[in-house]
């Protein structure tokens, strides 16, 4: 049985290598992050070189 944290770490790595090699090869890199949340990936984007724009919700008006 995998620990969750640990597994949680392995789905993050994987996700993140997916967006650096889908998004971040195409500067410059201005990001719209709607309902971004605890902005995890929005930090770790903005100390790499991007620019954001951030829009946090609680409800989506959809």
């Amino acid at each position: 049985v995998y620990e969750k944290s640990l597994l949680w770490g392995v789905i993050r790595r994987k996700e993140l290598a997916i967006i650096l090699d889908n998004i971040w090869s195409r500067k410059p890199t201005l990001i719209l992050d709607y309902g971004c949340g605890a902005e995890w990936l929005s930090a770790f984007l903005e100390r790499n070189g991007a620019e954001f724009i951030v829009c946090g919700a609680e409800r989506l008006p959809f």
